[in-house]
């Protein structure tokens, strides 16, 4: 997760700990401790359950060589203490994070990449080094439902929504909704609420080519069918697939649930999300602590269009999951589990996407589906604020 950081982490600790020599030793650890994915599911698991994790083996050993050291009666470099604060996951002040933000900017690094570990620290964001301008991303919110009589909720909910999130971007903002399962009147009332917000745009998804996306010529997403939360993960996909690689008029495309708290331009692309949109080409949340136990969520996620290879992988494994999602749950009959794991298809495709190796040993009939699953890495994460999961798919 990290990896970028390693030679120029071991490079700058002759400079960053001049005459602190014995900590030369506990850096080493600091770095294998942050690459720790056993750790990072523990960590998932712990929260599941609202306690706090206990520090990992690595953790604990560079703990303790701090611990001896300041008994010894050395001083403790701010660095080693924050660290330190991260891993017992104790309250961090304004005050401590003004401090963080002048540490060395290796250190600072590897500070915020620990507190992105935890839920706890989901308000924390480390500042960007460049700022992202406000005509590079887009902001993106959906209303999508089954009945129509349930779109007098549309205007209302969205004017709220965009309010927030026009409070710290002011980015275009793209508001996705269905012409055929929204009502004329209540779409030209949410216009009229926006008439004077040049920078809200109104999309429809029936513009959306979906032969380009899933192989087929007509929309999936009027047909009653086909369950709802299919529809919405399949259109949150499609969206910014469509941002950030067709009409490429925006290097980043960000997508968030209605109930996803707001952020402002620096919190979305604080400096560790754009380390990690570089990195991987997209970001996800960071699942909270009634969360999914996968440890991330597809209530909002950023893409960036500089990331060539990912944006390839993802259109071809998007049409590929919601093919089989299709499949899977038509054939599924009275099946429940079969049915979710169908509904699920577009959330497990983005672990599958950052695990490509054990698909392919999947693929290959290696190991099966479950060990890829035990054996794989968390998809690069985001930590954000929002309402507990309700993942009803039985209802949808």
């Amino acid at each position: 997760m990290i990896n970028l950081l390693k030679l120029s982490f071991i490079g700058c600790c002759y400079s960053a700990y001049e005459g602190y020599s014995p900590f030369y030793g506990i850096n080493e650890g600091v770095r294998k401790s942050l690459e720790d994915e056993t750790q990072r599911k523990a960590i998932r698991e712990q929260e599941s359950n609202n306690w706090i994790a206990p520090p990992s083996q690595e953790e604990q050993k560079s703990l303790n060589e701090i611990a001896n050291l300041e008994k010894r009666g050395f001083e403790i470099p701010d660095f080693f203490q924050f660290w330190k604060k991260g891993v017992y996951q104790e309250t961090v002040t304004t005050n401590d994070l003004e401090k963080i933000n002048h540490l060395h900017p290796v250190e600072q690094d590897l500070v915020y990449e620990l507190f992105f570990r935890y839920h706890s620290y989901r308000d924390i964001h480390q500042p960007p080094y460049q700022a992202v301008n406000s005509t590079d991303y887009a902001i993106n919110l959906l209303w999508l439902d089954q009945h129509p009589s349930k779109s007098q909720e549309f205007s209302d909910r969205f004017y709220k929504v965009v309010q927030k999130w026009r409070e710290g971007n002011d980015c275009q903002i793209n508001l996705w909704y269905h012409s055929d399962l929204t009502p004329r009147s209540i779409i030209k009332k949410s216009k009229d609420l926006f008439a004077q917000d040049v920078k809200t745009k109104f999309r429809d998804l029936s513009s959306i080519n979906s032969y380009q996306f899933i192989g087929i010529k007509d929309l999936f997403f009027t047909d009653q069918r086909v369950p709802l939360f299919l529809k919405i993960d399949s259109a949150k996909s499609m969206i910014l697939q469509l941002i950030v690689e067709i009409e490429k008029k925006f290097r980043f495309a960000v997508f968030s649930d209605l109930d996803v708290k707001a952020l402002s331009k620096n919190e979305l692309f604080d400096q560790r999300t754009i380390v990690k949109l570089e990195q991987s080409g997209f970001v996800l949340a960071l699942s909270g602590p009634n969360g999914p136990t996968d440890g991330y969520e597809n209530n909002f996620m950023i893409f960036d269009r500089k990331h060539s290879v990912f944006l390839k992988t993802h259109k071809e494994a998007l049409k590929q999951a919601i093919t089989n999602g299709l499949n899977r749950y038509f054939h599924s009959h009275s099946d429940k589990a079969e049915k979710k794991a169908a509904i699920q298809s577009i959330y497990s495709m983005y672990w599958q996407i950052i695990n490509q190796d054990l698909i392919a040993e999947v693929a290959q009939k290696k190991i099966s589906l479950r060990d890829a699953e035990q054996r794989r890495i968390l998809p690069p994460v985001k930590p954000i604020s929002s309402p507990p999961t309700q993942w009803e798919w039985e209802r949808s």
